[in-house]
This record gives C-alpha cells, structure tokens and sequence, in this order.
C-alpha cells in the first residue's frame, strides 16, 4: 500500500528502484533502508558540502560530494542489474567512512562538530544483512574505526588545522544531531507503518479466508445431505425395482406356464412367439434389476456352454413380427459346424435382442 502523501509516495517509488517481482516483503523492506540511507546521507553530503564552502574550507567539500557522486552511480547500479548484495556492500562501505574521512579533513573530534554521528547511518544499513553475525561485524568496525580516530585525533588536529570557527562546527552539530534524529525518526515510523499496514492487510486476508471457510464448510454441509439423500434415493429406488420385479413375474410366470401347457397339447406357432415374448420381457425386468447392480457394483457374469443357434433363432422368432410390420424381412445364416461357445447365456441375448431390435425399429421396407 502506497502512502498518501506526495512527498512520502515520492520516496517510497525511489525506494522500490531496485525492486523485481520475485522480491519478498523483507527483500522490498532491505532495499528501501539502503537507498533512503544512502539518500539522506547524500542531501546531509551537500549540506556538508555547502558550509564548508561558507566557512572557507571549500577543498574539505571534496569527501561529502565525493560520496554523494558514489551514490548515485551505486544506485544507478543496483537499479539497472539489481544486484542488493554488491549495492549494500558498496553503500556501507562508504556510509561507514565517509564520517571518519570528513572528520580528519575537518581537525579531529573537535573541529568536526560531531559529525562521527553519521556513521550511525552506515550501521542501520548494516541491519540489511541476512543475519545479525554479518551486521555485528560492521559493528566492530566502526568501533574500531572510531578508537583510531581517537588515538589518531591529536595528529589530526596539528595536521588539518583549519582555524575553524565556533559557528561553523556549532553548525556542523546542529546538522548532525538534527539530521541524525530526523533520520532515525522517519525510519522508525516507516518500519512501524509498514508493520501496521502489513498487520491489517494480514487480518483483512484472515477474514476473508474466514468467511471462505464458513462458505466451503457450508457447501461441504450441503454437498453430505445431498449425498445423503441420494444414498437414501437409491435405496428406495433398488427398493421398488425388487419390489416390482417380484410382482411382475408372479403374473409373467403364470403366463408363460400357460403358454408350455398348451404347446405340449398342440404345438403352434403363434404359442411359441407368446412364450418368447414372455421370456423376453422377462429378460427385459432382469435388465432392469441388473442396471441397479451395475450401480451398486454387484453385477456378476456367469460363464456357461451356449447352444449359439438355438439362441440366434430364438431371437429371430421373437422379433420376427417387428421386422415384419415395418416391411423388412429378418434372415438368418447358421454355419452348420459352428460348435459350441462359453457365454453368459441371459445376458448375451440381452445384446442380440438389443442389436436386432434397434435394426428392426429403424429399418423400413428392407433386410436384417
């Protein structure tokens, strides 16, 4: 989320120079710290740069312009190839000696108007690093940049004596001390805002990934009662289809028994077609009950030796009256040594039934 305010959005976009799309946050985080670092200490260079010049020591201006220009090529740098590591390394580097360099042109300690509180910066970049052992090595560098500066001032201050006046080093503090705590502030706040923001985007993700949640497990709620009631319909339905299929065969079997009497006492055509009808149809009940054990995954293929004529003529003469009716004639050719085969009997009439009906439907005036 970018901040309101021009100035602030302003340097926000000059933080994110550096930014690729396969950044993370903390990565994004990192890189804004060193180039707001790497900036300020630039403006605070010029400011530098500027009262040496009033003060008369215009050739002391060479370090902070010197680092300003180092910065600016650095980050052109990281900018164009973003590489954070080599950029980081670079801009502590110099954040951490350009205080003590500007403090030994400047005399010393006291000539300097605490301008050693810069370095301050160079450390809080060092907070960039990927962990806290490499952070504390700059640490330990500035400390011992700082004893030597201390050990070294007495020369320094014979060497680089300037005559400096009271209002160019009371300046130098002001500076210093301002710049130093307006910098700390500034980025302090940003941290804790972009914490914040971070904080509410997280719980604004959170309520939105509650109320998906309340959604799904109301969808997974409905989704069990509908498989519940369709565990419950198909019950029912197997149910009736049982049901069904017993009544219909007590008066189908009745038939059928009547229809074997009477072909006993006088064998006629027509009697033979009632019973083959009748035989189908109760083939066509078992295709129902079969079609309720295909779902329930119980149907089972009985394998038997199958007189392949007597079945082929069995089908003919049921369906012979349908080819008929639509002007087709139905024709059978029977190899004579055709010899037996192993087959589920019921259901392979099921298919010739299926493929000579369809044929007899839907043919007119021809031959099967």
């Amino acid at each position: 989320m970018l901040p309101t305010w021009p100035p602030a959005r302003a340097l926000h976009r000059l933080g994110a120079i550096g930014d690729g799309p396969e950044d993370d946050d903390e990565e994004r985080l990192q890189h804004r710290f060193l180039v707001w670092m790497g900036t300020f200490m630039s403006l605070g260079g010029v400011a530098w740069a500027a009262l040496t010049v009033l003060a008369g020591v215009a050739w002391t201006a060479i370090v902070p312009l010197g680092y300003v220009a180092v910065t600016v090529v650095n980050f052109a740098v990281f900018a164009r190839t973003r590489r954070f590591d080599r950029a980081r390394w670079v801009q502590v580097t110099a954040s951490l000696l350009l205080p003590f360099l500007f403090q030994t042109v400047l005399g010393g300690f006291a000539g300097s108007g605490s301008v050693m509180l810069w370095a301050l910066l160079a450390l809080i970049g060092s907070l960039t690093f990927s962990s806290m052992r490499e952070s504390g090595r700059w640490m330990v560098m500035f400390l011992v940049l700082t004893v030597c500066a201390g050990l070294a001032d007495p020369w320094v201050r014979t060497t680089f004596d300037h005559g400096a006046t009271e209002d160019l080093r009371t300046w130098m503090s002001v500076l210093s001390i301002g710049a130093i705590s307006t910098i700390v502030f500034g980025l302090t706040t940003y941290v804790l805002w972009t914490r914040r923001s971070d904080n509410l985007a997280l719980s604004a993700a959170n309520e939105r990934v509650s109320a998906l949640v309340e959604v799904l497990e109301a969808q997974v709620r409905r989704a069990e009662q509908a498989e519940h009631e369709s565990r419950q319909a198909n019950v029912a339905k197997s149910n009736f289809l049982a049901n069904m299929s017993h009544e219909l065969r007590t008066p189908l079997n009745a038939i059928l028994g009547y229809a074997e009497l009477l072909l006993e006492d006088e064998p006629h055509v027509e009697l033979q077609r009632i019973r083959g009808a009748g035989t189908h149809l109760l083939e066509l009940i078992d295709d129902v009950l079969d079609l309720a054990k295909i779902e329930a995954g119980r149907m089972e293929v009985v394998e038997d030796v199958v007189d392949l004529p007597s079945v082929v003529r069995g089908v003919v003469a049921t369906l012979d009256p349908l080819a008929r009716k639509n002007g087709n004639r139905l024709s059978v050719r029977i190899e004579k040594q055709i010899c037996p085969v192993m087959s589920d009997e019921p259901k392979l009439k099921k298919i010739l039934y299926n493929l000579v009906g369809n044929a007899a439907k839907f043919t007119h005036d021809g031959e099967i």
